[in-house]
């Protein structure tokens, strides 16, 4: 495989997840600079062919004059002020993409960006509401003109037996971790179909495969995230947009259960970033549908 970044050669109850405080909602964004212009491979050189070079090429083709597979992209990442979000909008900036990144809250949003430099903007977004999402991708076509990467990330965690679960709980989790994929996906697909092509990353969880106790209204919204994700990528493909659902286990983050033990042995939300970063990378012949991503050495239960 071709090697990137330093030679390393690719790699083929608890309650809520805070998010600004109180009840959990994971969302942010962060933007780009003005003046954005898309950069294609074989710019300035003279062109031979009528073939155009199509954004789904740009990100196969990152050696042409030294461009990363994000550079000239602009990526949204929902949730992206903290967690697995944050290391997914951390990555994708230090790969050379502009970054908006979402929160609920636009304090909270901005912060990240500034953070994340890299001329990176930060949004405030409601994901369970389709008039805020429709705003923000307004707000992103205005500032960074356009979109070429999708992460949908934002979510939330609610646990408990479902005789004990409140209908407001149940809705909280599935609008937010099912119907905002949905409304996210919407927005973005006719832009980047208008772009060439594009990709989706639906963060998921191994609970989409292994349920728990406690975990019913988790586990359902994960499941219902990797059937729309599979369902997504067969609608798609043909208009070289690229959709993968990511299913990562323990990571290192203050969602869910234990997570202040979890430093020492879970995935850190870097670790998720990078595979973002390298599935860009990867050749628009291959389609990875679905990672699971685990830690190597797990905790051993007593």
């Amino acid at each position: 495989m071709r090697p990137r970044r330093g030679g390393r050669n690719l790699p083929g109850g608890g309650r809520i997840h805070p998010d600004s405080g109180g009840r959990s909602l994971a969302e942010t964004h962060a933007h780009d600079q003005p003046g954005w212009r898309q950069l294609l491979p074989d710019e300035g050189k003279p062109r031979t062919g009528a073939a155009r070079t199509t954004i789904h090429e740009v990100f196969a083709r990152p050696g042409d004059q030294g461009m990363t597979a994000s550079q000239g992209k602009v990526a949204l990442v929902t949730g992206g002020n903290r967690g697995i979000g944050r290391g997914i909008a951390e990555a994708l900036a230090a790969d050379g993409a502009t970054v908006a990144l979402t929160a609920r809250d636009a304090g909270a949003a901005e912060k990240a960006a500034i953070e994340i430099g890299h001329g990176a903007r930060g949004y405030a977004c409601d994901v369970r509401r389709p008039e805020s999402v429709a705003a923000l991708f307004q707000a992103v076509d205005r500032d960074l003109g356009g979109l070429d990467v999708l992460v949908n990330n934002a979510g939330v965690g609610l646990f408990g037996p479902v005789a004990g679960m409140s209908v407001e709980d149940w809705l909280t989790v599935i609008e937010t971790n099912v119907n905002g994929v949905f409304f996210c996906t919407r927005e973005a697909l006719p832009r980047m179909k208008r772009r060439g092509g594009g990709y989706v990353f639906n963060v998921s969880s191994l609970a989409g495969k292994n349920t728990f106790p406690g975990g019913a209204a988790y586990s359902a919204s994960k499941h219902a995230v990797n059937g729309f994700s599979e369902t997504l990528f067969q609608e798609v493909r043909e208009d070289g947009i690229r959709v993968t659902y990511l299913m990562p286990g323990s990571v290192a983050t203050d969602f869910g259960r234990g997570s202040a033990a979890k430093q020492d042995w879970a995935l850190q939300p870097s670790d998720v970033g990078e595979m973002v970063v390298d599935l860009l990378h990867t050749s628009p012949r291959a389609l990875h549908s679905r990672v699971e991503m685990r830690p190597a050495r797990p905790q051993k239960r007593p």
